[in-house]
């Protein structure tokens, strides 16, 4: 139902539009100062903007999702902070600098800064360091789009972590699977930055490039839906965190 009425706004309002309604409404959570944020004024000040205008069903179905959306990017984080720790002598500004990493491709790319996290939590599972995380992300995601161009399948980020991971290891050629002809002379060589490379040449520029397809702007303008959630819930659990 959340998804309908979504669909709508977006239909009736059109895509930049409601991504800029969105993103006002987004800064207008982050922007709260700890004595504004109480459950009775962080409601009111939403439902002023958003939902007294769809009914308070809608509104508290809304506030749910956003805190399922909240715990489950939590979740994520803490699985990336666990792997920094492995790796890392300062794991909290590692962690720190994946995750605004992680903002910074989604803003350019139709990946969600969740998936991405996630998938640096995968690659961090791999005793790959912050700086080898950061070089692989975006080649992973020009991969995922590489892929879904040449079969129309999705790749799912994870399932293309765990390729690169094996690559990180020492098993590269799993990734003909997937169309990355990686010359293994050069791999025996120069190791996983043969990988990145091949990755390079192939593949460069795929995600960019889909993001901006009406099919890309459409799942941009949903993550940018999801943001909202998550800084909507996020702003929910600071201000029940101390009566729990």
């Amino acid at each position: 139902m959340a998804d309908q009425e979504f669909v709508t706004m977006v239909s009736v309002e059109g895509a930049e539009t409601m991504r800029n309604r969105i993103e006002q409404i987004r800064k207008s959570f982050q922007n709260m100062d700890a004595t504004t944020r109480t459950a009775g004024k962080a409601v009111a000040a939403f439902a002023g903007a958003f939902g007294a205008a769809r009914g308070l069903q809608s509104f508290t179905r809304f506030l749910q999702s956003s805190v399922k959306e909240a715990a489950r990017t939590s979740d994520v984080q803490s699985r990336l902070a666990t792997g920094m720790k492995l790796v890392s002598d300062n794991a909290e500004a590692a962690t720190e600098r994946l995750i605004k990493y992680s903002k910074e491709l989604q803003a350019q790319t139709r990946f969600s800064d969740e998936a991405i996290v996630n998938a640096a939590a995968y690659l961090s599972t791999f005793r790959m360091t912050a700086e080898e995380i950061e070089a692989t992300l975006p080649r992973l995601l020009n991969m995922a789009e590489g892929y879904r161009k040449t079969t129309g399948q999705v790749m799912d980020l994870e399932q293309g972590a765990l390729m690169l991971g094996k690559a990180y290891q020492g098993m590269a050629a799993n990734l003909r699977r997937v169309g990355i002809m990686v010359d293994m002379n050069d791999y025996n060589t120069r190791g996983y930055i043969a990988v990145l490379d091949q990755l390079d040449r192939e593949v460069k520029g795929h995600a960019i490039a889909s993001a901006r397809t009406y099919a890309g702007e459409l799942e941009r303008l949903s993550n940018a839906w999801g943001e909202l959630r998550e800084v909507v819930g996020d702003s929910i659990g600071v201000t029940l965190r101390p009566l729990v």
